[in-house]
């Protein structure tokens, strides 16, 4: 998280059980990636704790490589990628599921041009007034375009969707990104991201909204079949 690895250690270990909780009300295979991702959230903001130890404590010097590696496969890789597909697995109108498919797909350009600029420049994090600030080496041109294709694939999906509760979800979302991004623009990737942990609660609810529904469904069918 973006203030303190004790902050960041207890977000993680809050996500990890709303996250559990929510793989637990899986009613079909294709919900798991989205009902995962509470608890990838809660994997990043231990690896940010781990960062800010290594920043904070000289005898963790040693994690900071590593835990900034981590950090920034999910902040640059797996979210872009993860976030269009999950929607787009649970989606069922035809013209809304193109539409995912779509974004889904610019969201694994934008991942595997990560992959190349991670596995190509070095990373760095630093602590700037209580928050981290990480940066990569890169080539402005590409990446300025990137993180447009970045936001549409991370943020859009969510306002596409007919699924109740997402739309809520992607406004939350949405308003973090700008909260970080006119009030903490040198921390941006570590703001929000700790807010998009936090709006990842809400999963949970709709998990739990997809399970009713589900359910209902099947209580409604079983009569049927029989007659």
């Amino acid at each position: 998280m973006c203030f303190s690895a004790g902050a960041s250690f207890g977000a993680a270990a809050a996500l990890a059980v709303i996250g559990i909780i929510s793989v637990r009300k899986i009613q079909e295979p294709k919900q798991l990636i989205f009902a995962s991702i509470p608890l990838l959230f809660s994997i990043q903001q231990c690896a940010e704790g781990f960062v800010w130890l290594s920043l904070t404590n000289p005898a963790y010097a040693g994690f900071e490589k590593n835990a900034t590696l981590i950090f920034l496969v999910f902040a640059q890789i797996v979210w872009p990628f993860q976030v269009p597909l999950a929607l787009f697995l649970l989606e069922k109108p035809v013209g809304r599921k193109k539409i995912l498919l779509f974004l889904s797909c610019m969201g694994l350009a934008v991942a595997l041009f990560r992959i190349y600029w991670l596995s190509s420049y070095a990373a760095q994090a630093t602590v700037i007034v209580h928050h981290i600030s990480y940066s990569v080496e890169y080539i402005n041109v590409i990446t300025n375009y990137g993180v447009v294709f970045y936001f549409f694939a991370t943020v859009f999906p969510s306002f596409f969707s007919s699924i109740k509760g997402m739309w809520y979800m992607g406004f939350a979302v949405l308003s973090s990104f700008i909260f970080a991004l006119v009030f903490f623009p040198e921390s941006l990737a570590s703001v929000w991201c700790f807010f998009a942990a936090i709006i990842s609660a809400a999963i949970f609810y709709i998990m739990r909204e997809l399970q009713t529904t589900t359910s209902t469904k099947n209580e409604v069918l079983v009569p049927l079949n029989k007659f």
